[in-house]
């Protein structure tokens, strides 16, 4: 109890500084300090990269969570990644959250919990993990991913890639799945101008699969489809996701999206992706299998 109070009386503090953030995000702050390797884009920022020089239509790259194995954009182009050779290529970067860092936050939560007394004593300690998983970097890298969902049609159209096949990763994908899903028009959304999405492949995607109508309004804005690849074999998302999700969400990177209409294709990879971050190594190869 009484460390509760000390974190709270210094959190006040803090505030009554002029630490000037929302509310909220000062509280996500205070419980979890910045990590190194976080992007320093801002909120909602889209920073369209070139990788390759090509011909239309451009491939771009939506990334998913930061690593250390993983940090630069032209990752995407290593030995088993190249994907759509011919083409132009370019990475979609925004403020991505550092893989370690959730996984980190993940585990101590777990640990807190299975800790926990059973007893009227614990409601301060119960009270306390379930502020941190409110505002755990899961919920926090989701936030961030709606964002850059409704700014991407605009990186887009500035960076000239107005005739484009989407390729999103992880958390990309649901940058990629809000920008095709919001409401209204979205050559509006890139600024008056036209931007054409072919296709869009959502690889190990971290977005919940049961909305069959925005599933739907998405695939009506891809002139092709929308191929959702998911293995079974993805420890990430089988113990991040769906805990940090209070197990009332599956993502479509372990199951198919159903209901939605024949424009969304689903394909199990998992004889190709073993891991999370498998995707990102193997994209040429997985495009490949599944007809890009």
């Amino acid at each position: 109890m009484h460390a509760l109070y000390r974190r709270a009386a210094g959190l006040t503090k803090r505030l009554a500084l002029g630490f000037k953030v929302h509310a909220a995000d000062a509280i996500r702050h205070y419980l979890y300090p910045e990590q190194p390797g976080r992007s320093d884009l801002a909120s909602g920022e889209v920073r369209i990269v070139p990788l390759r020089a090509g011909y239309p239509p451009s491939v771009v790259f939506v990334r998913g969570f930061l690593s250390e194995s993983h940090r630069g954009p032209d990752r995407w182009l290593g030995a088993n990644g190249l994907a759509m050779p011919g083409h132009a290529a370019f990475a979609a970067e925004w403020k991505a959250s550092n893989l370690d860092a959730v996984v980190d936050s993940a585990r101590r939560l777990a640990s807190d919990w299975s800790g926990m007394p059973r007893s009227g004593h614990a409601i301060p300690k119960y009270a306390s993990v379930l502020l941190r998983l409110a505002l755990n970097p899961w919920h926090s890298a989701q936030v961030e991913a709606r964002r850059a969902g409704r700014s991407l049609m605009a990186a887009l159209a500035r960076a000239g890639c107005t005739d484009t096949v989407l390729v999103g990763h992880s958390l990309g994908a649901s940058v990629v799945y809000h920008a095709l899903a919001a409401d209204g028009d979205p050559n509006r959304a890139s600024g008056g101008h036209n931007v054409a999405i072919r296709d869009a492949w959502l690889l190990g995607g971290a977005i919940g699969r049961s909305r069959p109508e925005s599933w739907a309004r998405a695939a009506s804005r891809v002139s092709g489809h929308i191929h959702n690849c998911y293995s079974g074999n993805d420890e990430v998302l089988r113990r991040l996701y769906r805990p940090a999700c209070l197990f009332l969400s599956n993502p479509i990177g372990l199951g198919p999206i159903e209901g939605a209409g024949d424009a969304i294709v689903n394909h199990d990879v998992s004889r190709i992706v073993n891991g999370h971050m498998d995707y990102v190594t193997n994209v040429g190869r997985i495009l490949a299998v599944t007809d890009a």
